[in-house]
């Protein structure tokens, strides 16, 4: 269901709504931009509980007006997991990545959000789901990070408990089995296959959440919007550091 309702937050921009969120609903988080140079110009925002920019193997809320992939006057909130560049038997040197930082350790959530049985990313999809009127989206961004060829993007609905598909933009073909996909088993058992070594050099960015309008006059929903980020904390907050 669910499928003409919307929900508005009355804020100017992803920074003030981020900050807001933050202050009254992920107390001791940081709001952290993805363009570092720029708070005013950052488009997208993190809550991580990391001060530092490198919060990428860790679970964060994420509210985003990116306008490559946010339609106009609308944000993004939800939640995101970030898959790194694998070095398979170590056999690239540290410099052949750009920047070791983006080389996935056994610590990154990307390893227990990828590994999770469908039936608990079914319940992460459904809590979420519970806590406003709108869609629940899984959308998967992959390309590579340094080289500017454009990226792979499918978007999916969860719906009466299964996963609909809705748009593929094919730049790289590199999700092409990811779209095909219509049920939370073979989601998780594809997201597998893309950690292994054919894709070492793919970066991911896996988001759940929905989109929101962004009408600064408009009406204030934010109690929902943060009740549904909300439920993304077990996947947020940090396990035990392994080595």
């Amino acid at each position: 269901g669910h499928a003409m309702a919307s929900l508005n937050l009355p804020f100017e921009t992803a920074q003030k709504l981020s900050i807001a969120i933050r202050n009254s609903y992920f107390p001791g988080y940081h709001t952290l931009p993805y363009n570092r140079f720029s708070d005013e110009h950052s488009q997208h925002w993190w809550i991580s509980p990391f001060p530092e920019k490198a919060a990428f193997p860790y679970g964060n809320a994420v509210i985003s007006t990116e306008d490559s992939w946010v339609p106009a006057s609308q944000v993004f909130c939800g939640y995101n997991v970030e898959k790194g560049l694998v070095n398979f038997q170590d056999q690239m040197e540290d410099k052949d990545f750009g920047n070791p930082n983006w080389v996935m350790k056994p610590n990154w959530m990307w390893h227990r959000f990828s590994n999770q049985p469908a039936d608990e990313l079914h319940e992460m999809l459904n809590r979420a789901d519970q806590k406003t009127e709108l869609q629940t989206r899984i959308i998967v961004n992959c390309g590579k990070l340094v080289t500017g060829a454009p990226w792979d993007r499918v978007e999916f609905l969860f719906s009466n408990q299964k996963l609909e598909p809705i748009s593929y933009q094919s730049r790289n073909q590199s999700l092409e089995p990811l779209s095909q996909t219509t049920d939370l088993a073979s989601f998780q058992e594809t997201l597998r296959d893309l950690s292994g070594q054919d894709n070492a050099w793919d970066w991911i960015d896996l988001y759940i959440g929905s989109y929101f309008q962004l009408i600064p006059s408009g009406p204030d929903d934010l109690v929902s919007c943060a009740a549904m980020l909300t439920t993304f904390l077990p996947w947020i907050t940090v396990g035990e550091e392994t080595t």
